[in-house]
């Protein structure tokens, strides 16, 4: 499942990773981020490196987010992150969220940032995207 939802550019690729099936949460963070006027891709659950990486060299977004509910999903973070980072330019930040992460795991796979829900999510994402287009 692939969703374009907000503008014609795309500030945010978001999805739940590989082997996770959960999308809850992750679809109240594209709902908070729409809400905020950015223009985000999901691109839904089971989301493995590759189509991540695809859709940054596709779409050049500011920020990639990582959902991860279950630890085998937060196992695979650190080798997503790598493949997502080397398709994204060197400004482009990943985020990370879901029951699976806490700030200490986002430090430790390499994300540079966690949030622990959706409205935080968008406080975080205004901040970077106001940083990066000063």
């Amino acid at each position: 499942m692939i969703v374009k939802q907000g503008g014609d550019s795309v500030d945010v690729v978001i999805g739940t990773v590989k082997g996770d099936l959960h999308s809850i949460g992750k679809d109240l963070v594209r709902i908070m981020l729409e809400a905020n006027g950015f223009g985000v891709l999901d691109l839904g659950v089971d989301v493995s490196a590759g189509q991540f990486a695809q859709a940054v060299r596709e779409h050049s977004p500011l920020i990639v987010g990582l959902s991860a509910f279950i630890t085998s999903a937060r196992r695979l973070l650190p080798g997503m992150i790598g493949e997502i980072r080397a398709a994204g330019s060197s400004g482009m930040k990943v985020l990370v969220g879901g029951a699976a992460v806490n700030g200490a795991v986002a430090s430790e796979v390499g994300a540079d940032g966690f949030s622990p829900e959706a409205v935080s999510t968008a406080r975080l994402v205004r901040g970077i995207v106001n940083a990066v287009r000063r």
